[in-house]
């Protein structure tokens, strides 16, 4: 097994938290969070028969990663969606260089009442509605996908609120109709209309793929200072397993904020809790530093299938 590279000793450091939120073009790592090469410190192997009566050994996942935060929701989980966000009043949505294929956009928040640090540290997310762009997943397991996501960004500290809004890409024209409708018709009747969203923390840092240097580097500089991101990333991500006990799921470029130091990547910050694990209690952060490191590919074939992935977080 290979040695700890230099860049680990950051545990001894530690990390400090800042609070850019990007959202990633798809789930990445949605339910195969288990180890390649079968070397993950506290996972579980369990013995099955092939089809040709040899024994062959299976990876199981570690034993601190636990359940899906989605699968793990409790009746006030449900209602975080139940009510109208008031005084709030929004920027200009983000265009991202990593295009979100699921979400509604991300806006800049100009003023919020109901926050008492500055307003322009937080950014407004319009939750994603898969089942409208994916027939095959329910109306209900796209809801508890979102409910999930709020729930693990509690967890972590970065949720400021959430709850219903109009559609705030609505151009002035309609939203002048809306006005005029409003007032013939019940409060109560408009909730249909209106979507679910989450007032978040902003985060420092760049995708990568914003960068223009990385952007134009041979592809061998890219993969090098792609896996120095990855390093630091699942160190990040192992501190924050252990610290708040939730394991990010979708580790994937467009999902870690980078803060440079020239063309040297010096921190990250994650973002997009869309799909997120449990962690144990007794979780070690050597041991889901090393399950990062073995099952984060940044780098996979861009024509994989969006629908099968976010199928294997629903079933």
């Amino acid at each position: 097994m290979r040695l700890w590279s230099t860049s680990f000793l950051v545990f001894a450091l530690g990390w400090s938290s800042t609070i850019v939120v990007h959202a990633a073009p798809y789930p990445a790592q949605p339910d195969h969070e288990t180890a390649t090469n079968g070397s993950t410190p506290g996972s579980n192997r369990a013995a099955t028969e092939s089809h040709s009566g040899q024994i062959i050994q299976r990876e199981d996942k570690p034993s601190w990663l636990l359940s899906r935060l989605s699968d793990l929701l409790t009746q006030e989980d449900k209602r975080v969606f139940s009510s109208e966000l008031k005084d709030l009043k929004l920027g200009s949505r983000l265009s991202l260089v990593d295009p979100a294929d699921n979400n509604g956009g991300i806006w800049s928040v100009k003023e919020y009442k109901g926050y008492h640090g500055q307003a322009s540290d937080l950014l407004l997310k319009v939750m994603p509605n898969y089942s409208a762009k994916h027939p095959e997943i329910k109306q209900e397991q796209s809801d508890s996908l979102n409910f999930g996501e709020v729930k693990a960004l509690k967890q972590v500290g970065d949720l400021v609120a959430a709850g219903l809004m109009k559609d705030p890409g609505r151009s002035l024209i309609t939203k002048l109709k809306d006005k005029a409708k409003s007032i013939r018709k019940k409060e109560a009747n408009s909730k249909s209309s209106m979507l679910s969203v989450v007032i978040i923390k902003k985060k420092q840092g760049n995708t990568l793929a914003s960068m223009n240097f990385y952007r134009n580097a041979p592809m061998a500089t890219r993969a090098k200072m792609a896996q120095e991101v990855k390093k630091i990333m699942c160190t990040t991500a192992a501190r924050i397993a252990v610290e708040k006990h939730v394991f990010h799921g979708d580790r994937n470029l467009g999902n870690v904020l980078v803060t440079m130091n020239g063309e040297k990547p010096v921190s990250v910050q994650l973002v997009d809790w869309g799909i997120a694990f449990s962690v144990s209690q007794d979780a070690k952060m050597l041991d889901v530093y090393q399950h990062c490191m073995e099952t984060t590919k940044f780098f996979r074939d861009q024509k994989w299938n969006v629908r099968r992935e976010i199928m294997k977080v629903v079933r």
